[in-house]
């Protein structure tokens, strides 16, 4: 897409600032150039890049619901563009006219375990909150540091975390402000101070927190949310199995994902384990060696005994996770899968590196603590590694384009084999790659994520017409869907570009902006079109 532009008068701009500066404090609000410079972005990902941005026009740093409300009102009044942001890689527009930068709002609010949930603020970070609740709790996360704000990937367009299996929505409330003012409130908190309780259990009016997600903040800014913590009750564990082809190991994790004792089950290749874990650290050239050479179904032998490796979570009292591993290593036999023991992964520095990734990153085991446990067993070059202080995940060793989908297992395994020969037409022999199981092994879900050269924005502008082509290909030819489609390569707000079937939602959503959002600050790009 072609950018547009969105500018406003210098006049206009000297008025809003002012009258911000009055509503809300003037230490609020900032128009220095080099403030503003720090948030020329367009968002995640490669066609993201092809929004050509300038410098917003003002950055406010509300710290209060109020201070959010009256931010808007004005917005609203001169017609100026805002977009909300914390981490700020996953914004959906433009970064233009105003940048609401939601990270001052860092209060917890609450935390409930004997209920299992926590109250935050946008600001919260995952490891804030980690640390609020203690060593006996995990925050839902994914593959993203912990230095993620919590809502940014819960609320705002639903995660890929590691509870998926169990339950992918992990929001039980949300407190949104309105573009024009109107706060909203879902579950329990729609009877006042009276309930406290937050729970999304009430059957009185609709259940509208899905209005907000994923739409990126589009539809209203979250200021409060209730989002679900997990206890970790007796043992948090990681079982790592090998397979020798996708289709085996992904239905294998489709098979044990319907225990109840299952948090997550993913698939990873041999690509992803070394992207992951450093091996350009740990092998340098060897490992660049084995991505221009290795096909995806083989393995560099040096460095990795199998192509595919599937790893399961699971939690709870310790009597149901020492008879779930049994069964899970039953299961496995049926699919040709070989259980590693920890000795098994720490003869290989990759494998050994991929345990330590998830003990860290989603097991909560301090780095001390994986030294005093696994310090004898690692190789000397993952030692030497953790030795000095460098964490064995190296994430992507190369610039990539992702394209995730959802489906049936079958179907899902189908694609996979479908893109293989895809991908080898357009010259990549291998690529990264990882799938979940949600919803107790209802949906497949598979990420994938080819090189991309993105050295010029030539190379980018054909790099996307080349996503495009392929997520066609793929819709056109396999039952799948795609996941997150409009914010990963479409205009969600061009009515040529919503499927049939989902023009009706689309038309629902744009009665609602138009009720409050009628001047569309926060969808600014849907002025081009009609609310209807």
């Amino acid at each position: 897409k072609e950018a547009r532009s969105f500018e406003i008068s210098e006049e206009v701009r000297r008025k809003v600032i002012e009258e911000l500066k009055n509503a809300i404090g003037s230490e609020k609000v900032r128009d220095e150039p080099h403030i503003r410079s720090l948030y020329r972005g367009g968002g995640y990902g490669v066609p993201s890049r092809l929004v050509a941005v300038k410098l917003p026009d003002i950055v406010v740093y509300p710290k209060s619901v109020e201070d959010v409300r009256q931010t808007l009102l004005i917005a609203s009044k001169y017609k100026i563009p805002v977009t909300p942001v914390t981490q700020h890689t996953l914004a959906a527009t433009p970064i233009i006219g105003i940048v609401l930068d939601m990270t001052s709002m860092n209060k917890i609010i609450k935390i409930d375990r004997e209920h299992n949930y926590a109250i935050v603020e946008p600001g919260v970070t995952i490891t804030e909150l980690q640390e609020a609740l203690g060593p006996g709790y995990i925050v839902p996360k994914g593959s993203y540091p912990s230095s993620h704000p919590v809502l940014s990937s819960l609320a705002c367009f639903g995660a890929q975390h590691n509870l998926a299996n169990r339950m992918w929505d992990q929001v039980i409330g949300l407190e949104v402000v309105m573009p024009d003012g109107t706060i909203v409130y879902t579950g329990t908190m729609l009877y006042g101070d009276n309930s406290e309780h937050w729970s999304e259990i009430q059957l009185t009016y609709a259940d509208v927190r899905k209005l907000f997600s994923p739409t990126y903040g589009t539809m209203g800014v979250i200021t409060k949310a209730a989002v679900r913590v997990w206890p970790i009750l007796d043992k948090l564990v990681f079982h790592i199995f090998a397979f020798k082809d996708f289709s085996s190991a992904l239905r294998w994790t489709h098979a044990v994902s319907k225990s109840p004792m299952i948090d997550q089950a993913m698939v990873w290749g041999w690509v992803t384990v070394g992207m992951f874990t450093n091996a350009i650290g740990i092998y340098g050239l060897d490992w660049l060696e084995a991505r221009a050479n290795c096909e995806q179904d083989e393995t560099p032998k040096e460095i990795l005994p199998y192509p595919y490796y599937a790893y399961i979570q699971v939690r709870g009292y310790s009597e149901e996770v020492e008879g779930n591993f049994r069964v899970v290593q039953r299961i496995a036999k049926e699919y040709n899968g070989v259980y590693l023991s920890e000795d098994e992964l720490f003869k290989w520095p990759c494998l050994g590196a991929l345990y330590i990734v998830l003990l860290t990153g989603y097991g909560r085991r301090a780095p001390e603590e994986i030294m005093r446990a696994f310090g004898d067993k690692m190789p000397p070059k993952l030692k030497e590694l953790y030795a000095k202080g460098v964490i064995p995940a190296g994430g992507l060793d190369y610039p990539t384009v992702s394209y995730q989908f959802v489906g049936r297992t079958d179907d899902i395994v189908s694609l996979y084999e479908g893109l293989k020969k895809k991908f080898r037409e357009a010259g990549w022999v291998n690529w990264g790659f990882y799938s979940r199981m949600f919803h107790y092994g209802q949906t497949a879900w598979l990420r994938v994520f080819p090189f991309i050269d993105a050295s010029s924005f030539e190379d980018i502008r054909r790099d996307a017409v080349l996503m495009q082509a392929i997520l066609k290909w793929a819709l056109d030819n396999y039952k799948v869907s795609i996941f997150r489609m409009a914010f990963a390569s479409n205009d969600p707000q061009n009515p040529t570009e919503v499927y049939e079937k989902a023009k009706p939602i689309r038309r629902i959503l744009r009665a609602i902006q138009k009720e409050f959002d009628p001047n569309n600050i926060l969808s600014p790009l849907a002025r081009k079109y009609s609310l209807s």
